[in-house]
């Protein structure tokens, strides 16, 4: 009997042992069932992360792993994991997202799932870009796009064109944002998802302004706002006052500023943003700053700057050294503004990422090929056609013509080869030409917006300092000398952007869309909004008469805005009057913008086009004579002509066309 019992005993010993190495998967599907206390928490915990209580949830989750065994092919197990490292990112807990979203990825199951394991990548690139590793996010997107794209994902590919136009706005690419916003925005609406509409309004309203467009921009923050109150989203509500807070600080209508500014502040607050909490203080200390309230601005950035040391945001604290470091030198703080910008200098070289200059679209290359690619099609079609000529004459001719055509045929043939030959080798020339060029043109992008900027700030700044600080120990020759230096580094900072300007319209590949002129015209008068109004000049426009063109909406912005700009420089010792006004002729739009400045001699109305034409010294007439020659690129590109029409004494009518279709 004694024996029986043992027997029984290792029986079920054995048993017991058996069923706890049972296979991980029916184990993991069971547990739920077998513990009810993992779905209490789970779906408590589903509930405070909607409610965006999310320090509640990751106590929640965390409970589930502790109930959970942490086995790979536990049903459940990814997803929670999923969830802690949604959690805290949104309480900007980068480092431990990224452990748990990197934990996730590299589970079997995940790894052998398309869809799981683009869910990852895009999380993981999400992460990446809030702390400023932005090739990376980019790389990680596009690999996640790319996987969404082979499994027609509808709604990861929208996710992932959101991040990817999340990382390439921060680098003020609004041309490239615009296009993957507008993708996931059209994804979102067609799949009915509310939230991710409001996401791709609050993104749209930013990169509209970035481009120059302030009505489309004021559409739609107006709208992400609406509908995030709608939908109850105290998150996407706080973002998209913010933006709008933006958009009035642009607009100098600094009292809605701040009213926006702060209610959006408050609600951050009670979310623990922190990520948003320092976009919150660096656009007030913008708002205290332009309203002279500097003790007010210093403090706003200093919270901000210790909140993104908080988090290791690079990014934001570049931001804000800048902006402590005018602060201080407002205040004549020039130690401190010194040791400020020294900061700022220093991070910003760190942070510069030759890279994705390089990474240039190729797209007059491309070009170029396909020209000479028709070029020898046309070669060979006339090659086939000579080559059946000769045929005609082999036939008719019989023997003696026939020896005459097969040789007449192979030296045309030879000559063909030799000809196609030389082709190839012109291209593969000009290919490398062309590349060479395209490489250098970066550089040179590169260098001026950065290399070449840094150190005349550097000269500006200090010469401030000298004349702050020495004021009453240099004398009146020193001062005036200072003065001369100040002056130049502006006009050398101002020739350096439009010629970063001029290069941008020459190398980049032409973005082209049906647009509005009257638009334009409106998004270039509101950039010289304050030139206008303190030199009381008056604008005439012809709205009826401005058609719907196919262009490029920011470089033609950039157009109007230059020769308006010029109307009310160059006038004649009385307030400017700008007409502005088109006619259909032919097969093109003529455009005319006339003013009643002082004119242009007849013998320099081509000159004036040419880069770095002045007519008038600079005590005269400020200016750097690239900004018509960057008009003449624009119209040019967009196959258009350029001209001018004008009498001395008696104003200046600048014409463009443009084509109709």
């Amino acid at each position: 009997m004694n024996t029986l019992w043992k027997v029984n005993g290792l029986l079920f010993l054995y048993l017991m042992l058996l069923l706890s190495s049972c296979d991980y998967l029916q184990l993991g599907n069971q547990m739920e069932e077998a513990n009810p206390e993992i779905k209490i928490l789970l779906d408590e915990g589903e509930e405070l992360f909607k409610e965006e209580d999310f320090e509640s949830a990751i106590e929640n989750y965390e409970a589930v792993l502790d109930l959970l065994p942490p086995q790979e092919n536990c049903k459940i197990y990814p997803e929670v994991l999923l969830q802690l490292g949604k959690s805290n990112f949104k309480l900007q807990r980068y480092y431990e997202a990224l452990d748990y979203y990197h934990t996730y990825l590299e589970l079997p199951q995940i790894q052998s799932s398309s869809e799981d394991k683009a869910k990852g990548l895009n999380n993981i690139a999400a992460v990446h870009q809030r702390i400023g590793n932005e090739e990376e996010s980019y790389q990680l997107q596009l690999e996640a796009l790319q996987i969404l794209e082979s499994i027609q994902d509808s709604a990861g590919i929208g996710r992932a064109l959101y991040q990817l136009g999340t990382i390439v706005f921060y680098q003020k690419n609004y041309q490239q944002a615009l296009k993957y916003y507008q993708g996931s925005l059209e994804l979102a609406e067609e799949r009915g998802k509310k939230k991710a509409v409001l996401s791709c309004y609050s993104a749209l309203g930013p990169t509209y302004a970035g481009l120059g467009d302030t009505l489309r921009a004021h559409q739609y923050l107006s709208k992400a706002l609406a509908l995030s109150r709608t939908l109850g989203s105290r998150s996407k509500e706080a973002y998209a006052l913010h933006n709008l807070g933006a958009h009035y600080l642009k607009k100098e209508e600094l009292d809605k500023a701040q009213e926006a500014l702060m209610e959006s502040y408050h609600i951050k607050v009670e979310l623990r943003d922190k990520w948003g909490l320092i976009g919150s203080h660096m656009y007030l200390g913008d708002v205290y700053m332009k309203q002279k309230r500097l003790a007010l601005a210093d403090v706003a950035y200093q919270e901000g700057l210790a909140l993104a040391e908080e988090i290791d945001s690079d990014r934001r604290r570049v931001a804000l050294y800048k902006r402590l470091a005018k602060v201080a030198s407002e205040q004549n703080d020039f130690r401190r503004a010194f040791s400020m910008n020294s900061e700022y200098i220093n991070l910003k070289e760190s942070l510069l990422n030759e890279e994705m200059i390089k990474n240039a679209s190729n797209a007059r290359i491309k070009y170029e090929l396909t020209k000479k690619e028709n070029e020898i099609t046309l070669l060979k079609q006339e090659n086939r056609f000579k080559k059946s000529k000769s045929t005609f004459y082999w036939a008719m001719s019989f023997l003696t013509v026939c020896l005459m055509g097969v040789s007449y045929r192979s030296v045309i043939k030879h000559r063909f080869q030799i000809q196609l030959q030389e082709k190839n080798e012109e291209i593969h020339q000009q290919y490398t030409d062309l590349s060479r060029k395209n490489e250098d043109l970066q550089k040179f992008a590169f260098i001026v917006s950065h290399d070449l900027k840094a150190p005349l700030r550097t000269i500006g700044s200090f010469t401030g300092l000298l004349r702050r600080r020495y004021f009453n120990v240099i004398d009146n020759n020193g001062q005036e000398y200072m003065e001369f230096i100040t002056g130049g580094v502006k006009r050398m900072d101002q020739l350096l952007n439009d010629l970063l300007t001029y290069s941008q319209i020459e190398n980049k590949p032409q973005e082209s869309d049906w647009t509005e002129t009257k638009d334009v015209v409106h998004n270039a008068l509101s950039n010289l909004y304050f030139q206008i109004r303190n030199e009381n000049a008056a604008i005439r426009i012809n709205e009826n008469a401005l058609p719907r063109v196919k262009g490029n909406s920011a470089h033609l912005t950039q157009l109007f805005q230059n020769i308006i700009a010029n109307g009310i420089k160059f006038r004649n010792g009385k307030s400017p009057q700008i007409s502005i006004d088109c006619v259909p002729e032919g097969e093109n739009y003529t455009f005319k913008i006339r003013d009643n400045g002082i004119g242009i001699e007849e013998q320099y109305r081509e000159k004036i086009f040419r880069m770095f034409s002045r007519l008038h010294k600079m005590d005269e007439y400020e200016g750097t004579g690239i900004g018509l020659a960057t008009c003449k690129k624009i119209v040019e590109r967009h196959g258009g002509e350029i001209w001018v029409e004008s009498k001395i004494g008696h104003g200046s009518t600048f014409c463009f066309s443009l084509p109709r279709n």
